[in-house]
């Protein structure tokens, strides 16, 4: 994939990422909430534990689909 070298980009695009995995997480945290779905589980907060392992992932893919080398 040729792509231009400006670091920004990617900077931009992993935290877009990052902060997407966020945002789609505690929607569906709050949702399940809200309606009161799981709660005897813990459910939406064990949605909401899975942010650090999800960011984690999808760091380590980004890093290895983009192979960047910051100097």
């Amino acid at each position: 994939m040729k792509l231009k070298h400006n670091i920004n980009w990617f900077d931009l695009l992993l935290y877009t990422r990052h902060f997407a995995i966020y945002v789609l997480l505690d929607i569906t945290s709050e949702f399940l909430a809200k309606f009161q779905i799981g709660l005897k589980i813990a459910l939406p907060g064990i949605i909401c534990a899975l942010m650090d392992p999800l960011c984690y992932i999808q760091g380590g893919h980004f890093q290895r689909k983009f192979k960047i080398i910051k100097e």
